[in-house]
Order: structure tokens, then sequence, then C-alpha cells
């Protein structure tokens, strides 16, 4: 959601009202969508609902209207069958109407969550107010959702039921990595890490672990390499030491069949004492970011030698 692109999955309405099917067959075809309200990450209150004393459709954030429209356009949720009592449907449609762009200088545009009523589009707000990619960064856990109650009504009795959902962001990982000396994708690769065993020596005169990367994709943003560096041979529990982010330039794209060559550098080993260190990587949109790499997610060098003596 950081840099949103797209709604993957519309909210959806799934309710089961046999009994009212079976007694009265054919009485309700549709159920109306009445209200729709979202608390984002920070507490502030969307809604969206049709007056019916003004003949309006209402968006509102925190009590105060946004924008109005004649008519209801909240959507009706449809009976799956001819006295079913099963009604299916999309509550609201949710969009992304400014996209998210990483800027070659690493500025970030998160993009806008907005929702369609009737072809109007009308914005809530930063997609990082309502969703952030589950993620853990240096030892620490990030990510959140946001809730949201949509509420519909039986027109035939006027009774009413509200349903509670979320909204998650979706992480779209294409990158994949591997040590030089392994093809890319890495055949037959665990999902989450991989642990590399070979040795390594790194030196003032020699800061770099040369890897390969691709995407699954046609890729052409610019990302990053990040690298935790924590004190021992396999350690992965230690607190690190070093982070450090190695810039990606795709030129002027990476998908498939073509293999980037990344040299990445470890410029700031002179602040660490010569011996052993385990090196993670993985794949960043930016600094901090969600980890876009899968198939593995992260790469872990168990067995690196730090050499800072050498002049």
């Amino acid at each position: 959601m950081a840099l949103a692109q797209s709604v993957a999955v519309q909210p959806y309405v799934s309710l089961n009202d046999t009994f009212l099917a079976k007694s009265l067959p054919g009485a309700v075809t549709n159920l109306q969508v009445i209200n729709v309200t979202i608390i984002d990450h920070y507490g502030n209150k969307y809604s969206v609902y049709y007056n019916s004393t003004s003949g309006k459709t209402i968006v509102a954030k925190n009590g105060k209207t946004v924008k109005s429209y004649q008519g209801n356009l909240l959507p009706t949720i449809p009976e799956t069958a001819p006295s079913s009592g099963i009604f299916n449907g999309t509550a609201i449609t949710l969009v992304i109407n400014e996209p998210g762009t990483l800027y070659s200088n690493g500025t970030v545009f998160n993009g806008t969550l907005a929702v369609n009523l009737g072809g109007n589009t009308v914005t809530l707000g930063p997609a990082t107010n309502f969703a952030l990619p589950v993620y853990s960064f240096a030892g620490k856990l990030f990510g959140y959702n946001s809730t949201m109650y949509v509420t519909v009504q039986d027109p035939a009795s006027g009774s009413t039921a509200t349903l509670k959902t979320y909204i998650t962001a979706f992480n779209v990982t294409p990158i994949r990595i591997a040590p030089v000396t392994i093809p890319v994708p890495w055949p037959n690769a665990n999902k989450v890490v991989e642990y590399v065993n070979n040795s390594y020596v790194l030196t003032p005169t020699n800061q770099y672990i040369v890897i390969h990367v691709t995407s699954i994709v046609n890729y052409t943003y610019t990302f990053y390499i990040a690298t935790v560096v924590t004190p021992g041979k396999n350690s992965l529990a230690t607190a690190p030491l070093l982070v450090n982010f190695q810039t990606v330039v795709p030129v002027p794209v990476i998908g498939p069949g073509i293999v980037a060559q990344v040299p990445v550098q470890f410029s700031q080993i002179g602040a660490l004492s010569s011996g052993y260190y385990t090196v993670r990587m993985f794949a960043v949109p930016f600094a901090g970011g969600p980890v876009i790499s899968l198939y593995p997610a992260q790469m872990v060098f168990t067995n690196v030698y730090i050499n800072t003596t050498m002049v």
C-alpha cells in the first residue's frame, strides 16, 4: 500500500437469509447497502451513506461532509438465485485514484485511496493511512490494517445487518535474488529464506558480495538490496551492527530472462572489528520499506569474515 497501484480485491459481502426466502419466495431479490464506515490506522472515521431525507449519497470524514451526490449511489447485493436466500456482491468500490510513485531521487509518493460512487471518485486520503504491508525489519514488526463496517438492509422487512471486514495491504513481491554462483530465479528455493554457507571475506579493498537479481515481471523502478550485518557465524538472534541499502537501477528493465549482476557494497565495515559475521540480504522498494523479494524473501550469508586490519 505504500506504493499503492491498485485495489486487488474489492470489499465483498456474503449473506444468508434463507428463512425469508422460504417464507416469502421472491419477496427480496436484493439487499441494499445503506452505510459503509471505514476507520483508518489513525482513528479517522469515513462514512458513505444514503440520506433519504435529502435524497443524496453522502461521503463524510469524522462527521463532516466531504462530498454529496444526488440519488442513492450505494450498490445493491443481489440474490444468487431465485429464493436461494444467499446474497453475494461488492459492498463498495475502492480505487487508487493516484498511484504511488518512487522517484529516481528516492522520494516516495504513497498513492491515494478513494471510493467510486456511480462514476464519481472521492479521495479518502493517503493509502498508507489505511494499510501497510506487515513485515519485520531489523527486529521490529511494521504494518497495519484498517477496519470497515458494511450495513445492508432487507427492503421487505426493513431489518439491517452490519458486517465487519478489513482493508489490508497486498504486498507485491516480484524480485528474485540469488548468489552469483546460482541461477536466478533460484531453482527450488525456499519461499522465505535460503542459507548461503560458502565462506566470504570482506576487506577495506574488497567490500562487495556480488549477487544475481531479476524479476518475474518487467520491473523498471529503482529499488534497494537491504543488508543487515550481525556478529558471529549464522547469528540471526543478535542485534544488527550495520544496516545498509544498495541501490539497484534497472537499465532499462529487469524481468523474465533479464538478469542483473549486483555488487552489494559494505562501505561501513571499517566501523567493525575483524571477525566472523552473518549478513542478511533482501529487496525493498525504499529504505525501510516492505520486502519485495521472494523465493527466497531473504538470503542469509552465514560465514562472512570481515578483515578490517588490512591496509
